[in-house]
């Protein structure tokens, strides 16, 4: 827990981020219950940090639960229209198209779905990776351009 709250701390104080207030354990298991739903304890414990959102706009959108962006509901209307499979839980969406998923079962690794050729283009091993890989990246992208200036 304490390396995904350094995680998302750490997004937080770069800013350029609309993160929705975190949703509490009660109300995860409510939702999971109400759902019938076992959500990925990496997601769950990134739901209890901040319920979705979109890090470093225009940037990766998160689903959360119970809001706009609802990670059943974005499951149900894009897996009619891409062959991503049943054990993959999409968690989010890059700004480019291509989608994030979490797989249901141990190991949760990260997947992501490239949306033009309907198949896996890359994966993590765990949400930290995926998490600490994209605050690099974006951290990288930021001072190139400052260096441009």
């Amino acid at each position: 827990m304490l390396i995904m709250k350094n995680l998302i701390n750490q997004v937080r104080s770069i800013g350029n981020s609309e993160l929705m207030p975190p949703y509490s354990k009660e109300d995860i298991q409510k939702y999971q219950k109400e759902n019938n739903i076992e959500l990925p304890e990496s997601y769950r414990e990134l739901i209890s940090l901040f319920n979705g959102g979109e890090i470093f706009i225009p940037g990766t959108i998160i689903y959360g639960i119970d809001c706009e962006n609802d990670v059943i509901k974005a499951n149900q209307v894009i897996k009619k229209s891409m062959s991503i499979p049943e054990e993959y839980l999409i968690f989010g969406k890059y700004n480019f198209g291509d989608y994030l998923c979490i797989q249901m079962e141990k190991p949760e690794c990260i997947i992501q779905w490239d949306h033009e050729n309907n198949e896996l283009f890359d994966q993590w091993s765990n949400l930290k990776f995926w998490l600490d890989e994209l605050i690099k990246g974006y951290i990288v992208e930021i001072n190139g351009e400052q260096n441009e200036q």
